[in-house]
């Protein structure tokens, strides 16, 4: 219940939102290591979609991991037609840098969700591969908020971790960017 949807449904709460889910895929987990992923056939995730969907319009969307290219296609076709913020949380690699999707997947961010992103949230890992730029000090973080934008992204918000005991995010905004 520390990562993924769990948490996501106790931050919406603590913040007054109410949260609906979709469950994209399965995994086996841990503080320390994912062992096992188990992403759920794309027709399931679409009827999940509808029925939360047709019953409750969502005022933003959150995208979360989605584990193969197939999932992500099927997501994008679904947010087609959505006018709401979507927030999209490439999870590609885990906070500990343990590889979630393979190459083919983050093209499919690119060039399909990356363009409907109202936020994007990687994590260090994800936004290096998202760039393809290894993120060693200030200004490759802003050169990989640049490159992100690039694809679409009205906000990119690279969660940098910790560093000298404080959490560390850099933020790119449509055309300003406060790096």
């Amino acid at each position: 219940g520390g990562a993924g949807l769990q948490a996501d449904l106790k931050t919406f709460q603590q913040l007054g939102v109410y949260g609906m889910s979709v469950v994209t895929l399965l995994t086996v987990q841990n503080t320390q290591a994912v062992t096992r992923v188990h992403v759920l056939p794309p027709d399931l995730i679409q009827e999940q979609f509808l029925a939360v969907f047709s019953d409750i319009p969502p005022r933003a969307i959150k995208t979360g991991a989605l584990g193969n290219v197939d999932v992500v296609h099927a997501v994008s076709d679904l947010l087609t037609d959505m006018t709401c913020p979507i927030v999209v949380d490439p999870v590609l690699v885990s906070k500990h840098g343990h590889l979630l999707a393979d190459d083919s997947v983050v093209e499919a961010y690119r060039q399909m969700l990356l363009p409907r992103a109202f936020l994007v949230t990687p994590n260090r890992f994800e936004a290096e591969r998202l760039a393809n730029l290894a993120l060693t000090d200030e200004n490759s973080v802003c050169e990989a908020i640049l490159r992100i934008q690039e694809f679409g992204a009205q906000f990119v918000l690279i969660k940098l971790g910790t560093v000298n005991g404080m959490s560390q995010h850099m933020l790119g905004v449509g055309e300003t960017n406060y790096c």
